[in-house]
């Protein structure tokens, strides 16, 4: 099953290795742990900032956990399927499908047939979810650093008006550390 969707996984890591997106993937980078597989996959996807979700022939119990809890912490979650014929699809799968892509209630998802298509979907799909991220700052309420109205001669507390500033901008993770974008794909569609 791990062999199903290997050179899709590199064809992803590798698109958003281009877009300087940190991608983690189960196969290669969750390596040994005290701990649970699933707490493991369940973590580094707390940790992503995107949840990438790939599905072909099979059905992944895995994987489906992996998109469900992106979906409950309120992960942007963007979906890719590879064509196929439905009769060579698992049946629970067909039935995800169908309820991923239902209009009201669903995802949009990409559907591509080779690695390389979705190389570069990924990177025009990432990369318009960071703009999205971009355009939702710059048209926020947020005034930043240039537009701040001139301060009169009284006494104003700096300190606070540079935290949350600076909290804004810098997002820090639960280490302290400022966050980067990461994206998370673990598992892919059972593979």
């Amino acid at each position: 099953a791990m062999l199903e969707l290997q050179a899709e996984r590199q064809a992803i890591k590798a698109a958003l290795g281009d877009l300087k997106v940190d991608a983690w993937v189960y196969e290669d980078d969750a390596g040994a742990r005290d701990q649970t597989t699933r707490r493991t996959y369940l973590d580094e996807l707390d940790a992503s900032d995107v949840y990438v979700g790939v599905f072909w022939k099979r059905f992944g119990a895995y994987t489906i956990d992996e998109y469900r809890h992106a979906v409950a912490k309120g992960k942007p979650s963007l979906l890719f399927v590879k064509k196929a014929d439905e009769r060579d699809r698992d049946e629970p799968l067909q039935a995800f499908l169908r309820e991923i892509g239902d209009v009201e209630t669903g995802r949009a998802t990409r559907w591509f047939a080779t690695p390389e298509e979705l190389r570069e979907s990924i990177k025009d799909d990432v990369a318009r979810w960071q703009a999205t991220l971009v355009r939702r700052v710059t048209e926020s309420a947020f005034v930043g650093p240039f537009q701040v109205e001139a301060l009169g001669d009284q006494h104003v507390q700096r300190a606070s008006l540079l935290a949350t500033a600076k909290e804004s901008w810098l997002p820090l993770d639960e280490d302290g550390l400022p966050r980067v974008t990461r994206a998370a794909f673990q598992g892919l569609g059972g593979s």
